[in-house]
């Protein structure tokens, strides 16, 4: 069986949290990582320019949160693999496509003609105090967390067999265009690790809330951004309730 050539593209604004475990994450079983950077000033691009697979793809939406933007960047930039990689997986900077031998899966994937993936979602949960240092490994550390149908995300698909991948807002869904053979076992997963600590939690909704753009807020788009603390306290309480175990 031949090993596909996997490609990958995130979104990415202020990401030096995630990024290391992402980047290193990623780079087990993919070529090239493309890092769409919307400005960062933090120390994402340091991060990213230290993997020598990873290359940035600056864009500027004026210091504006845009889903719009997002929704057209994922729709297309991924053609940059046509040709070259196998398989592109296209997300944001706390998605981590999971199987739990994922070389062997993508060889039999590819092997069986599948061109069109939908995994499992999860929102990943940490204990409240949880911090994330650089060397870690999220993995192993966050196994646990609250199944969520609107995470299946359609990340992963065949580059040059699917035409037009025609994402939905926030790339929840897609109505992909071309020669589709879906993938939708329960043993490939999408982990969102949104919750990896509370204080990154608190910070990180304030970031982006007051980045919301005028297309986000006159559709009501990431509005949950804009919750105050104490209701993001309590979501993210309301959530470690909940959690179950999600990966071994």
């Amino acid at each position: 069986m031949k090993k596909p050539i996997v490609h990958a593209y995130f979104i990415c604004h202020n990401e030096e949290y995630i990024l290391p475990n992402l980047l290193r994450y990623y780079s087990k079983f993919c070529e090239k990582i493309y890092m769409i950077d919307n400005m960062s000033d933090d120390k994402s691009v340091e991060i990213i320019n230290s993997f020598d697979n990873a290359e940035i793809i600056p864009y500027n939406s004026k210091g504006r949160f845009d889903d719009s933007k997002h929704v057209t960047l994922k729709n297309n930039v991924w053609r940059i693999s046509e040709g070259i990689a196998d398989y592109v997986i296209v997300g944001d900077s706390d998605e981590f496509l999971y199987h739990e031998d994922m070389d062997d899966f993508l060889k039999k994937s590819f092997d069986n003609g599948v061109t069109f993936f939908k995994p499992h979602g999860s929102h990943m949960i940490a204990d409240e105090d949880f911090v994330l240092k650089h060397d870690d490994n999220l993995i192993e550390l966050v196994k646990e967390g609250v199944p969520v149908s609107v995470l299946n995300k359609p990340m992963m698909f065949d580059c040059n067999k699917i035409k037009e991948i025609n994402y939905s807002l926030g790339a929840h869904m897609a109505n992909p265009q071309g020669d589709i053979k879906l993938y939708h076992g329960d043993d490939l997963k999408m982990l969102h690790y949104k919750y990896i600590g509370l204080e990154n939690h608190l910070k990180r909704c304030k970031s982006r809330g007051s980045r919301l753009s005028d297309f986000n807020l006159k559709n009501g788009v990431g509005k949950f951004y804009l919750y105050d603390d104490e209701t993001n306290v309590l979501d993210y309480r309301n959530l470690l309730g909940k959690r179950e175990k999600i990966i071994n």
